[in-house]
């Protein structure tokens, strides 16, 4: 096992062999045992474990145990968000949100380290960042930020993520800062918006088929269309349509 060990150490630099990774369970176990009964280990044993830089304290080696199990999850999945759920190493889920809880007092060097790993002290916030990113792109192709929530081939979660945003501003869970670089968009912060981009793109679908608008009372495909189309229509006699819409519209030879 000690030339298990110095193998080990050869290869990672280091003596703290993880438990959640079944080529090294054995030696992970023996590992924990040389801690467990140093009183009962001949000084030659000690002496030996000690040259290789064996970490005696179980604290700091469980510490270490934990990085090193973040270091293969890294490698295997290319980022240090380990879901709650994570079958792999229950523990070390909660272990990294522990670390994003303790911030404030993890010493300078245990930072550095985690962040040269890649580590994401705030992953909610770089995944909003990131939809964010994705909604600019859309608006930059659209012209608009009202992405179905349902029919959206091209990022189905993007629709969803939109309406999730108006529910959160509405509930106050939404920064006064994210509100505004969504107003800075042109966001629609009304709950029928998406609904009615859904509708909208089965209308363009109709007409990529059929060439032109005119959905009949009773279409299969989508049953919903036809009764929408004539709500545009009375909306529109009425001046309930936004003059962005009525653009729209008749951009598709709507009649």
């Amino acid at each position: 096992m000690f030339v298990a060990l110095s193998a080990f150490k050869m290869r990672h630099r280091h003596c703290n062999v993880p438990r959640d990774h079944a080529e090294y369970s054995e030696l992970a176990s023996w590992v924990n045992n040389q801690r467990s009964r140093k009183e009962r280990l001949t000084p030659e044993q000690v002496g030996r474990l000690d040259a290789i830089g064996f970490n005696w304290d179980t604290l700091a080696s469980q510490r270490e145990i934990m990085f090193a199990s973040l270091s293969l999850f890294k490698k295997k999945h290319g980022h240090c968000n380990v879901p709650a759920t994570y079958q792999g190493n229950p523990i070390l889920g909660t272990w990294v949100s522990n670390q994003r809880t303790r911030y404030g007092r993890l010493t300078r060097k245990q930072i550095e380290r985690l962040e040269v790993l890649g580590f994401d002290w705030d992953p909610r916030a770089t995944q909003w960042e990131q939809t964010f990113e994705a909604l600019r792109e859309f608006h930059e192709k659209h012209g608009h930020c009202n992405v179905p929530k349902e029919s959206y081939v091209g990022n189905p979660s993007l629709g969803r993520w939109v309406a999730n945003q108006r529910t959160a501003r509405k509930i106050n869970r939404l920064a006064r800062e994210q509100i505004e670089r969504l107003d800075a968009l042109g966001f629609d912060w009304g709950r029928h918006a998406s609904r009615w981009e859904e509708m909208f793109m089965a209308l363009c679908s109709f007409r990529r088929k059929q060439g032109h608008c005119n959905v009949p009372a009773v279409y299969m495909a989508y049953p919903r269309l036809s009764k929408w189309v004539r709500q545009q229509r009375m909306l529109h006699k009425n001046n309930k349509l936004t003059s962005e819409r009525v653009r729209r519209l008749k951009a598709l030879d709507f009649k």
